[in-house]
């Protein structure tokens, strides 16, 4: 997930749009990993996702158990 200020410049360099993430993720293509602290990430988005795709979003917290889970397959 970009930091807030850097989002625009990412959206215009990937020429897409903020809507075009969030569908992305309501159908299952996208996952957004938030490993920043939410003051440098645009909560309005991440709300956005969590209104349309509550699964799309995985945390800090939630990150290592994955980890562990994949690397000891």
């Amino acid at each position: 997930m970009p930091l807030a200020e850097a989002e625009e410049g990412f959206l215009a360099q990937h020429r897409i749009t903020r809507a075009d993430l969030v569908n992305q993720a309501v159908v299952g293509r996208l996952k957004f990993i938030v490993e920043q602290p939410e003051e440098r990430l645009d909560t309005h988005f991440i709300e956005e996702i969590y209104d349309h795709a509550p699964g799309a979003l995985i945390g800090r917290r939630e990150m290592l158990p994955s980890v562990l889970q994949i690397l000891c397959l």
